[in-house]
């Protein structure tokens, strides 16, 4: 597939497997309105993706995966909206009367490399995993530290993803899993 264009695989991808993507979503979704918004974004998806399929079967397995994981989010969302949240309920406040958690992050900020200070300093704290959910605690580290804090758009997914990416690239990776504290 390497000799096609990308617009020549993105109308292979339509033409081939559009229903298939079709039927994929509507078994994952069971809705068909929310099946049809994830053929679109898989498509969509496709047009901006840069890399190269190696196969048919290479463009197909992506294209039922970027589905799948889309009909996931989709699910997600909509079991979030169902769920009630008592406005009322505090912020965490045992965060700030145990700081054990604003300890650690002011700790960690304070022996982060001054080169990966100005990053964070530039782009802020994002919070991630399912502490990250908990709702008021951003404002709260935010209003502790100084910084920008944002909530990753995934944030019970990119932990899993990032280690996924990690063990990708292991090799290039391991000076950084190093259990030297020293070079920090």
């Amino acid at each position: 597939m390497g000799q096609l264009t990308r617009n020549e695989v993105f109308t292979l991808a339509v033409q081939r497997y559009s229903d298939t993507v079709y039927r994929t979503a509507v078994h994952n979704c069971r809705c068909t309105a929310d099946a049809e918004d994830v053929v679109q974004d898989v498509f969509e998806k496709l047009l901006h993706y840069n890399g190269i399929f190696e196969s048919e079967e290479h463009l197909k397995a992506w294209l039922l995966r970027v589905a799948i994981n889309r009909c996931r989010d989709l699910t997600r969302a909509a079991h979030q909206k169902d769920t009630e949240l008592d406005e009322n309920l505090p912020a965490p406040d045992v965060l700030e009367e145990d700081g054990s958690v604003l300890d650690a992050i002011r700790t960690t900020l304070e022996r982060t490399p001054p080169e990966l200070s100005a990053d964070i300093i530039d782009h802020g704290i994002t919070l991630t995993g399912g502490g990250a959910m908990l709702r008021g605690l951003d404002q709260l580290i935010s209003k502790e530290t100084g910084m920008p804090v944002q909530v990753a758009e995934n944030p019970l997914d990119c932990v899993a993803a990032g280690t996924g990416k990690l063990l990708e690239n292991l090799n290039s990776m391991k000076e950084l899993l190093s259990d030297d504290d020293s070079k920090y």
